[in-house]
């Protein structure tokens, strides 16, 4: 308290308004811890069984490209996009704020921006599927790499 008595009172008034008046949703911070848990559980199943880090995402070692794909077809229940995007992976992306503003636009473009585009990098794309995930969705998708 000896260091926040000394700020200037509009910061101090902040600081008590903000996260005193106005506490973080607990749902939320339990999403982002699990966020962080299981994506680092995530990659170092995938570097036990030999995957490697690099740029190459083209390297079929790559644990980029690899833990990508994965996730994709996690989400697209094990089939194949050419038959069609599936209902829960619907459910999914509309989780995903920038899927909603792009689908009421073009929502085949969107349905292609959020799997398919190439330009993303795959390392953008884990960060997002495993974002639209609920907990309970990224405790399955471990237990699957177990299983391996």
């Amino acid at each position: 308290m000896n260091i926040f008595d000394k700020l200037p009172d509009d910061i101090q008034s902040l600081i008590l308004n903000k996260y005193l008046i106005f506490p973080q949703d607990h749902g939320l911070l339990n999403d982002i811890r699990s966020f962080y848990s299981h994506r680092n559980k995530i990659f170092k199943r995938y570097e036990k069984i030999g995957y490697e880090y690099g740029n190459d995402y083209m390297d079929e070692f790559n644990i980029y490209s690899i833990i990508d794909n994965d996730l994709m077809a996690f989400w697209n229940d094990d089939v194949a996009y050419l038959l069609g995007v599936t209902d829960k992976n619907y459910i999914k992306m509309f989780r995903q704020l920038a899927f909603n503003i792009k689908n009421d636009k073009d929502s085949i473009m969107a349905n292609y921006n959020f799997h398919l585009n190439t330009k993303i990098s795959p390392k953008t794309k884990i960060n997002r599927y495993l974002a639209g995930l609920t907990i309970d969705e990224r405790v399955s998708f471990i237990k699957l790499l177990c299983k391996i």
